[in-house]
């Protein structure tokens, strides 16, 4: 295991020398990996129609205690109702 390196200034202030990726050791395979399941999550959980759906109206629902659901909804004018579902 490589050993982390504080170093210290003239004036007295501690600090960590800087490094880029190729510098740590399986750095960089664990960040592409990252990489491929972030990208592999928006690929395969959220379809292009899902999206145009959700960014084209944002339904809110609510549970009552007695586990019914509830759709608001709003008018234009600002009023707020309810619609069970």
């Amino acid at each position: 295991m490589t050993d982390i390196r504080q170093l210290k200034d003239p004036d007295g202030t501690l600090f960590y020398p800087q490094t880029h990726i190729m510098g740590v050791i399986g750095l960089s395979a664990q960040i592409q990996k990252l990489d491929t399941i972030e990208i592999g999550a928006e690929v395969n959980n959220v379809t292009e129609e899902e999206k145009a759906i959700w960014n084209a109206k944002q339904d809110a629902f609510l549970v009552s205690p007695s586990g019914y659901k509830f759709k608001l909804i709003i008018s234009d004018a600002g009023i707020l109702s309810a619609e069970r579902v």
